[in-house]
């Protein structure tokens, strides 16, 4: 990902092997929103979006990054942000996030 983020051109370098693997790579250059989902109860998704937060801010993406959970969109937003008259107000909310910074980070946890 650090090299990724430094030289995003790469893979000119490289012998015909490496190529095929830096090209599946190199199609997260424009990843800006990820989604951290458990697939089992018991997974420790708030820990793991927090590590990856961190260590994305020390590889220093462009703009920036940040995270979102439900308390963080509750402590903004209220507590009607997931009803139906708040939705309106939450899409306009992520979307200037998405905006702002250069990668966002959902965690679901």
């Amino acid at each position: 990902m650090r090299a990724l983020i430094e030289n995003p051109l790469f893979e000119q370098g490289m012998d015909k092997s490496h190529r095929a693997i830096s090209k599946k790579v190199s199609s997260t250059i424009n990843l800006r929103t990820v989604a951290i989902l458990p697939i089992t109860a018991g997974v420790p998704v708030v820990e793991f979006g927090s590590r990856l937060l961190n260590a994305l801010t020390q590889i220093g993406v462009a703009e920036g990054v940040t995270s979102l959970n439900q308390s963080a969109i509750l402590n903004h937003l209220g507590r009607h942000a997931f009803s139906r008259m708040g939705k309106l107000k939450l899409s306009q909310y992520l979307a200037d996030l998405e905006e702002k910074y250069g990668m966002v980070l959902y965690i679901a946890g």
